[in-house]
């Protein structure tokens, strides 16, 4: 099972980011729990990568500012 967790930075931006990019956020983890990681990062708009160093084992995703999901 895939967890979500959010840095606090991460928190506070989304709380200022504009709805749009709330509601892609939102997709993107029904999408992670539905589909998978692997099935996810398939799609255009979720810019997703692994991290390294001590953060080996986490995922970084931004997330564009296109309004239209595939």
């Amino acid at each position: 099972m895939l967890r979500v967790q959010l840095t606090k930075k991460a928190e506070k931006g989304l709380m200022q980011a504009p709805l749009h990019i709330k509601n892609k956020f939102a997709i993107w983890i029904q999408s992670l729990q539905r589909d998978g990681l692997l099935e996810t990062r398939k799609r255009s708009g979720f810019h997703d990568k692994p991290l390294k160093g001590k953060r080996e084992g986490e995922r970084s995703v931004r997330l564009n500012t296109s309004s239209q999901f595939e």
